[in-house]
């Protein structure tokens, strides 16, 4: 009986995914939708979402090398891309749960607590509010499209809020900084720290990884020959971007299709959520192989990321997820 709210919080992206994606098929049609993945090039786009998948992952393990790397240190491009595989086996579940594992991982390698590598995850997280938040008023601004006013809307008053964060941060007296940094939690503030170079670095890295979203997206929705505009697409990636980082549900299922729905109300409904649905099916896959083939690898070779499951570490980092 104790353990029952616990089952059920881990339940609730399966639930909450299963009921997004019952509602959104019952609204288009399952007739329609069995048809538009029918009409799917298969042939083409299978090989584009995978490749596409594939060089996400190597991008972004290189931006995690550049976050985590310090001078003087020994953490190698192979060991991170062992570390993000490793923790797609946990995130294909729960996004939480996976970026606590990859935090519990990297600190294993650089033999430091896991409090300060989830200090570095939580400001990437932050860079990433910055470039989606800039990418999709940029797209906007650029469409002529009546709904991109409400994209527009929604990402500029995100950014106020971010740069209103920033400088408060910013405006921290010294001493209250200082006394801050003694603590365990002090480890959570570590803009004040950081060199802008570091951070540009990291804004073009991230700006590159989900350019290659908005490139695959435009991509694909030409390939079915779904037509909407394209900079209301291009402004819409980078929102549901944001909605798949939410913990809400499996994978971003169903967050994903609703959003992207929602954001272009295409005539062609039905072809866009076979898209959504066969983009996300095809993310759970590539992601689960990766981290299956590390995980078995890790069986049977030493590394300096440790391959040894840590059940304990990861509910830690979970708890702690900003």
């Amino acid at each position: 009986m104790a353990t029952r709210p616990n089952l059920w919080k881990k339940l609730l992206p399966l639930l909450a995914s299963a009921a997004l994606v019952a509602f959104i098929i019952w609204n288009v049609s399952p007739t329609a939708l069995l048809r538009a993945l029918g009409e799917l090039n298969w042939a083409v786009l299978l090989p584009l979402t995978f490749a596409f998948l594939f060089a996400a992952y190597l991008w972004d393990s290189f931006t995690l090398l550049v976050l985590f790397r310090e001078n003087g240190d020994r953490l190698r491009y192979r060991d991170v891309l062992r570390a993000r595989g490793m923790s797609y086996a946990m995130s294909v579940v729960n996004f939480g749960l996976g970026q606590g594992h990859l935090a519990w991982l990297i600190a294993r390698a650089q033999n430091q607590s896991v409090l300060t590598t989830l200090a570095r995850c939580f400001m990437l997280i932050y860079i990433d509010l910055y470039v989606l938040l800039s990418l999709a008023l940029a797209g906007s601004m650029l469409s002529e499209h009546p709904r991109a006013w409400g994209i527009a809307v929604f990402c500029g008053g995100g950014l106020l809020g971010l740069v209103s964060v920033t400088l408060f941060a910013y405006s921290l007296p010294e001493a209250l900084v200082e006394r801050l940094r003694q603590t365990a939690w002090g480890r959570w503030l570590p803009m004040r720290t950081w060199r802008w170079k570091r951070f540009g670095e990291l804004v073009l890295l991230r700006t590159g990884y989900f350019g290659l979203d908005m490139v695959y997206v435009a991509v694909g929705l030409w390939l079915i020959g779904v037509h909407v505009d394209l900079m209301l697409a291009l402004s819409a990636v980078p929102v549901v971007a944001l909605v798949d980082g939410l913990p809400i549900t499996v994978s971003g299922l169903g967050t994903r299709e609703a959003t992207l729905l929602i954001l272009l109300d295409p005539d062609q409904r039905a072809l866009v959520l076979a898209f959504c649905l066969t983009w996300t099916a095809c993310t759970m896959i590539t992601r689960g192989l990766i981290g299956a083939v590390h995980l078995w690898m890790a069986g049977h070779s030493r590394s300096r990321v440790s391959p040894e499951p840590a059940p304990a570490a990861c509910r830690e980092a979970y708890q702690h997820e900003p």
